[in-house]
C-alpha cells in the first residue's frame, strides 16, 4: 500500500518489495554508467532493498531512494534517482520529503546527502556542509570508497531538530 501520493502527477511512494529489485537496479546502474552515481553491489542492493522506498507514476517505476541511519543521530539520503523521462514532476522532492518524515519518525537529528546535484536539495531547504561534520560516514564509507581521493559530490544537509542542532559538529579527536 503506498503511503504517500503526489496526485498532481498521480505519484504513490511506497516502501520497496523484492519485486522491485531488477528496477531499482537497472536505475542506479544506469546512472552509475553515466558517472552520476556510485555503482550498487547487486548482493547489497538485495539486503538493503528494505530501506528503499519506490516511486510510481502513471507508467510504473519512476524512481528510488533509500535511508541509511548512522549511531550518531544522523540519517543519509542514499541512492535517489528517477528515471530520465520523469524528471521535473516532483518525483524526487516527493522521495526526499518521505526519507525525512522517515527520519524525523526515528528521532534523527539531522538528514544529509552527497550529490552531484546540490541546487536539487538547496531548493528543499539543505545547506551545502563540510563533510566532516558527518565523521560517522566518512569512517563507514569514504574511507574505502574508490573516489575518496578525487571525489566529486557535495555534501549538503538539514537539521530536522532543534534539540540536536548543536551536538552536531567537526570532532577534531578523529583521525580522517
Amino acid at each position: 500500500m503506498a503511503f504517500a501520493l503526489a496526485e498532481s502527477v498521480g505519484l504513490a511512494v511506497r516502501p520497496a518489495l523484492a519485486s522491485d529489485y531488477q528496477a531499482t537496479y537497472d536505475l542506479i546502474h544506469f546512472y552509475a554508467q553515466q558517472g552520476e552515481m556510485l555503482p550498487v553491489n547487486p548482493t547489497l542492493l538485495m539486503t538493503d532493498l528494505p530501506d528503499f522506498i519506490i516511486a510510481e507514476d502513471d507508467r510504473g517505476f519512476a524512481g528510488c531512494a533509500r535511508l541509511h541511519l548512522w549511531h550518531d543521530g544522523t540519517a543519509e539520503i542514499r541512492s535517489l534517482a528517477v528515471r530520465p523521462h520523469s524528471q521535473g514532476l516532483g518525483i524526487g522532492r516527493a522521495l526526499v520529503e518521505q526519507l525525512e518524515r522517515r527520519a524525523q519518525t526515528l528521532k534523527q537529528r539531522h538528514i544529509f546527502a552527497l550529490t552531484l546535484k546540490p541546487m536539487f536539495f538547496m531548493r528543499l531547504n539543505y545547506e551545502p556542509a563540510d563533510r566532516s561534520i558527518f565523521p560517522a560516514k566518512i569512517a563507514g564509507d569514504c574511507q574505502a570508497c574508490p573516489t575518496r581521493f578525487h571525489c566529486r559530490e557535495v555534501t549538503v544537509h538539514k537539521r530536522l531538530s532543534a534539540e540536536g542542532a548543536d551536538r552536531l559538529r567537526v570532532w577534531d579527536w578523529m583521525d580522517v
